[in-house]
Parts: structure tokens; C-alpha cells; sequence
């Protein structure tokens, strides 16, 4: 309210849900600012509805959306209703359409909260019920399928129960193609890890090899074998310091087209490019080891004979 009314097709839209005080406490939604629903919230006094942080940056941003009156469209029924609502709280978003896709702004209004007579065919979408039910950790979604049907059943024999499921469920469900994306890419990964290292090894043991006469040269003039140590990781270092710094500029340009399999981690993520850096230099110094301590124990006379 305060804002002149849009034109049909300008108007903003959000997702809606009607749902019980207890619901968003249920699902451990965190609540950012204001309040949320509670059993006082009726017909009797205003009609109060809750909206999420994505709600918040769309519609209202840089405002406090507390205590702002909002009149409810329905589509594509089209029905209006008669009474404002005002906002008297802003909970955490919730992606409820897919991890890999951006949190909708949604509204929850109160179950106690309804027009008498939904005119036309907007009736239908209030026929759909869920019931969310919190349980322990040591209790069993299967064991819980009984009891629940039958308290459904003494409260209405007529009304059906379907569609049981857990949140883990639900998440597994969600995720199971990324799930196997993850898999497929870690096992990629396992093998690039073991090729590259595999690789490290055995430039270093070809850069040893070819340069043995000089090794033994250096060896019989008085080097002392933490030189030739020195010298054969230095090598290894310059190899490892190119490798990531072209690994990090590839990946960069890459990352874009994995960006879709990412929840909660930027492709641009710093830590993680950090973390892989290090993983990967772990692994190409172990490689490089073995060839520079393979040098130090070259015989000088075995060496010199070496061509």
C-alpha cells in the first residue's frame, strides 16, 4: 500500500503458502526481523503475513519491510481479495525448488487467515494440504507412517493420507543428479591427480637421468649431496609453481560451466583454489622426492663412466 497499483502486467509476483503457527518452527526456518505467525493471528484482527529475505531484496529494497500493507492477487483464478495484509516478519529463504536454483520471494499467510468464499476455481489450490512433523534423532520416519494415519482418520475418515516422505528424502531427491555430477567429477579428479602425479615423477626421474655425468661431476669437485638435493627441487619447484598458477587460470575460466553444480560455494571462491593449491603442491612434492633423493646417493665414479 502507498504505491499505485500496477498495471496487469506489471504486477509483481511471489509465491504464497498458507501455513500454521507452529510450521516455520517446524522446518527450523530462522526468522531475520519481526515475528512469526502464532494461534492469534484470525479472522478477528488484521490479516498478517510473513515474507522471506528474497521477497525483501525484490520488493523492498533498502526499506523496512515491517509493518508494510500488501493486497494478494490470486492467479491465475484471477481473484483479489478484499483486505490487505501487513508484513510482521521476514524469515531466512528456503530453496525449495532446488538447490542449484535461487531461493523464489514467497509469502506465508496464516491457515486461520482466509476469505470466507473463494470465488471462481481458487479453491482448488487451498485443497492441498502437508504435514510436517519433527521427530528425534533415534526415531524411524517408518515407524511414525501408522500413528500419523490414524490420527488423520479420527479427525476425518474421509481424508486421505499420501505421499509420506522425509526431508532427507526430499534433499536426496533434490540433489541426485548433482550427486552423481559430484561422483563422476571426483573420480576425474582422482584420476587427474594421479596422472598429474605420476607425470611429476617421471619428468623428475627423466631430468635425474639425463643429467647424471653432470651430477657425478659435481659430486667428485666436492658437492655436498643437499646441493644436488637442492638442485633437482628447485627444478620441481619451478614445475609445480607453473602448474598452478596455469591450473588457477584455467579453472577460472572454467568454472562458469560447473557454477550450476556449486551450493554454497562461489566458482570464484578463494579458500577453495587455496585449499586445492596446496593438495596439489603436497602431491607434486612428494613426487619430486623421490628423484632428488634418488640423486644424492649417485656414485661419483658410477657417474663420471655414465653416458
Amino acid at each position: 500500500m502507498g504505491r499505485p497499483a500496477p498495471l496487469a502486467e506489471q504486477r509483481l509476483q511471489a509465491g504464497y503458502s498458507q501455513v500454521t503457527s507452529g510450521f516455520l518452527r517446524t522446518l527450523k526456518v530462522p526468522l531475520k526481523k519481526g515475528r512469526f505467525l502464532d494461534e492469534h493471528d484470525t479472522n478477528a484482527g488484521p490479516w498478517a503475513i510473513i515474507v522471506n529475505e528474497a521477497f525483501v531484496r525484490k520488493f523492498f529494497p533498502g526499506e523496512d519491510p515491517i509493518g508494510k500493507q500488501v493486497r494478494l492477487r490470486l492467479d491465475p483464478y484471477p481473484t483479489e481479495e478484499d483486505r490487505t495484509r501487513q508484513i510482521v516478519g521476514v524469515v531466512g529463504d528456503v530453496k525449495q525448488y532446488g538447490l542449484g536454483r535461487e531461493a523464489p520471494p514467497l509469502i506465508y499467510a496464516s491457515f486461520l487467515q482466509q476469505p470466507d468464499v473463494y470465488p471462481g476455481g481458487a479453491i482448488v489450490a487451498h485443497l492441498w494440504q502437508d504435514l510436517a512433523i519433527r521427530v528425534g534423532p533415534m526415531t524411524h520416519a517408518s515407524d511414525l507412517a501408522r500413528p500419523i494415519k490414524q490420527i488423520v482418520t479420527e479427525l476425518d475418515p474421509d481424508q486421505p493420507v499420501t505421499a509420506l516422505t522425509t526431508m532427507q528424502h526430499v534433499l536426496d531427491r533434490s540433489m541426485g543428479d548433482a550427486r552423481l555430477y559430484m561422483q563422476l567429477l571426483s573420480i576425474f579428479a582422482g584420476v587427474a591427480l594421479f596422472l598429474a602425479g605420476i607425470g611429476i615423477y617421471g619428468v623428475m626421474s627423466y631430468f635425474v637421468t639425463q643429467h647424471t655425468h653432470d651430477i657425478g661431476i659435481r659430486m667428485a669437485l666436492g658437492a655436498h649431496p643437499t646441493d644436488i638435493f637442492r638442485l633437482v627441487a628447485k627444478l620441481g619447484f619451478k614445475l609445480i609453481s607453473i602448474g598452478i598458477v596455469a591450473g588457477i587460470l584455467v579453472a577460472a575460466g572454467v568454472a562458469r560451466l560447473i557454477s550450476a553444480l556449486l551450493f554454497g560455494v562461489k566458482s570464484t571462491d578463494p579458500l577453495t583454489y587455496l585449499l586445492v593449491a596446496c593438495v596439489l603442491a603436497g602431491i607434486a612434492c612428494v613426487a619430486c622426492y623421490i628423484p632428488a633423493r634418488r640423486a644424492t646417493k649417485v656414485d661419483p665414479m658410477v657417474a663420471l663412466r655414465y653416458e
